[in-house]
């Protein structure tokens, strides 16, 4: 039997359609709508380059390390005490300090209400996801929570650097900059700041939970 011409294939109509079908009929099996496959794929969507990356990790042979090394970031100093609930604020207006469109249900829950000490700057570690992780497998890779720990502060601090979605250390292309930080009460938890076309979009999850990361998603960390 001769061998299909792949390229041929993927380009054809018909596999286009056959993708859209399959697609279509398992969002609407978890209770998706017209609107929700809307909002996903349209042109600025930040799940089109995520689920290229989907397609290219399933392609690669092998398995490399969970996290590869990209750079450092500098945080600088700061004097007066950090209230977050002054500074995560929702504003795209453009003399915004920090243009902020969407703060999540558990990021103003559980960080809305704390408080941090001025600290005399800091250098991070960040990393980009080779594939799809959990947060335990994340905090390990990077030597225990200890090392994985930041702080609102020093999330803030490079949001600021960036406020317009600016090129910076924090990634601007619909891929996620993740922070573990304790909450108010202690408990370690994984914040994530996207930037999408109208501005950071800030959330927070619990480590323990079954959210996954993906692959191009960059980890922040302590330098030492």
């Amino acid at each position: 039997m001769a061998k299909k011409d792949v390229s041929a294939v993927v380009s054809g109509a018909g596999f286009v359609s056959s993708f859209w079908a399959n697609l279509d009929k398992e969002v609407r099996k978890r209770g998706g709508s017209d609107e929700a496959i809307y909002e996903a794929l349209k042109d600025d969507s930040p799940l089109i380059p995520r689920f290229a990356e989907l397609v290219v990790e399933m392609s690669r042979p092998k398995n490399p390390s969970l996290l590869i090394p990209v750079g450092t970031a500098m945080v600088t100093a700061t004097t007066t005490l950090f209230v977050a609930s002054d500074r995560f604020v929702v504003n795209t207006e453009k003399n915004a300090p920090v243009k902020i469109s969407y703060l999540g249900d558990n990021f103003m829950d559980w960080f809305l209400g704390k408080e941090e000490q001025p600290f005399g700057g800091s250098t991070l570690n960040y990393g980009r996801l080779s594939r799809s992780s959990l947060d335990g497998p994340i905090i390990a890779k990077l030597g225990g929570e200890a090392k994985a720990e930041t702080t609102l502060t020093e999330l803030f601090s490079l949001m600021e650097m960036q406020k317009n979605g600016e090129s910076g250390p924090l990634l601007i292309n619909g891929y996620a900059n993740i922070f573990y930080i304790r909450d108010v009460n202690g408990v370690l938890r994984a914040v994530s700041a996207y930037w999408n076309s109208d501005g950071w979009r800030v959330a927070a999850h619990s480590i323990a939970g079954p959210h996954w990361w993906g692959g191009g998603d960059q980890v922040f960390s302590r330098n030492s």
